[in-house]
């Protein structure tokens, strides 16, 4: 009687067992695409640096727009510094804003960011938002405020930070 074991090979990597031609042809082309991304510059460090390097002398301003009534501006990044770009931070309650008025502002203290020349206070679209490499990216925009006078509404409330969020 033979040794039904006798007849099995054992496993050596050297042999190219199954779909190895397909295997290398995969590994070739996701070096050509990392090598052609690399070279264009959309790898994620490669945008993540550049991002680092444009955010040292960018100013947010509001873009008005053509109509006088209407309650949004849009919101972008300039590097011109001009009155556009001025935002006063306000106090969320309208009862304590005057005491509060020329105060310093605290780490993680809730304010309201309005921009200086159409008092629309600077808010966060949630109904527009895409998600990214680097986490959800929401719309900015300045809008009039829906709410009583006394408070705001979540989105429209800022507060500075010292520490990533993440």
């Amino acid at each position: 009687m033979m040794n039904s074991r006798a007849n099995v090979r054992p496993y050596n990597p050297h042999v190219l067992i199954g779909n190895w031609l397909e295997d290398r042809v995969m590994e070739e082309e996701v070096l050509n695409n990392f090598l052609d991304k690399r070279y264009s510059g959309q790898l994620a460090s490669q945008k993540m640096t550049e991002v680092e390097r444009m955010s040292q002398s960018l100013f947010l301003s509001c873009v008005r727009s053509s109509t006088r009534s209407a309650r949004t501006c849009d919101v972008i990044f300039t590097n011109n510094r001009n009155r556009d770009s001025i935002w006063v931070i306000m106090h969320p309650s309208s009862h304590l804003r005057l005491e509060f008025e020329g105060t310093e502002v605290k780490i993680d203290d809730k304010v309201v960011l309005a921009h200086a020349s159409s008092n629309k206070c600077l808010s966060v679209n949630e109904e527009h938002s895409n998600r990214s490499p680097y986490g959800r990216e929401y719309e900015l925009l300045c809008e009039l405020s829906t709410g009583s006078n006394s408070s705001y509404k979540s989105p429209i409330l800022w507060k500075f930070q010292t520490q990533s969020a993440y």
